[in-house]
């Protein structure tokens, strides 16, 4: 669902695989210049906060099948 939205709001979508670790997010986030990630879960949401800082063009993390707790800190 998430690549057909990217598709229909004009966006180009890249694909992530959920083994990779930080680094690799990362160096994907910065070639495709990607504004937007959609996560699984908290455990694919700690991987993204924490190269946050290194992508000024990423706005927005979607995290769609996973809650997260607002009185635990997260990982960044």
């Amino acid at each position: 669902m998430a690549f057909f939205g990217s598709v229909f709001a004009n966006c180009i979508p890249v694909g992530v695989y959920t083994t990779n670790g930080s680094k690799a997010c990362n160096y994907i986030c910065q070639h495709s210049n990607c504004e937007a990630v959609v996560v699984e879960n908290t455990i694919h949401l700690n991987k993204y906060l924490r190269i946050w800082h290194e992508n000024p063009q990423l706005k927005y993390i979607i995290v769609y099948n996973d809650e997260i707790p607002l009185n635990i800190p997260l990982k960044y």
